[in-house]
């Protein structure tokens, strides 16, 4: 190849990775997602106590949810 070519080809590539890396999904967009991470709110599955924020892990028909006290 000539070295237009490869300039043209390593442009190319570069453009690709940079497009691939960028539309990646993030691990946590914000700093709630991230807190939403680590406890869960009433409502929500969890499956002990610990998995709750402010609540306790409490089973209704055999699934358990968090609930306040």
């Amino acid at each position: 190849m000539t070295p237009k070519g490869n300039a043209v080809f390593l442009l190319l590539t570069l453009l690709v990775v940079i497009t691939i890396v960028n539309g990646r999904p993030k691990i946590f967009r914000n700093f709630y997602d991230m807190a939403r991470t680590l406890c869960k709110l009433p409502g929500e599955l969890c499956l002990k106590d610990k998995d709750c924020c402010d609540e306790y892990c409490y089973p209704v028909h055999g699934i358990k949810y968090c609930v306040h006290d």
